[in-house]
């Protein structure tokens, strides 16, 4: 019998990175190209969401402000790592409407 973990284990992710630290890519590449099925990297400038890449992927590795606009309409996605500390960015207006409360 195969354990459920073991077969969770065996799946990897689809990483997309948008962001415009130099190097990220390269980076992540070799620390996570063993541990990811693929990663891909995107323009920050230029990305809407409508890109293939952020379809499919279940992990964004990204700053907040380039992704807050979209980020809530991508149907694969499970996990958001934030190059900045915090995650107020991330909220797309919560925190404004919040503060009226």
């Amino acid at each position: 019998m195969i354990s459920k973990s073991v077969t969770m284990a065996a799946k990897r992710p689809f990483i997309c990175i948008v962001s415009e630290i130099p190097r990220l890519f390269e980076v992540l590449g070799k620390g996570c190209g063993h541990t990811a099925s693929k990663i891909a990297f995107l323009n920050p400038t230029t990305a809407t969401g409508s890109e293939p890449e952020l379809q499919q992927a279940e992990i964004i590795v990204s700053e907040p402000h380039h992704c807050r606009l979209w980020l809530y309409d991508l149907p694969n996605l499970k996990l958001v790592l934030g190059t900045w500390a915090g995650v107020d960015r991330f909220l797309n207006g919560a925190l404004i409407l919040l503060s009226f409360l």
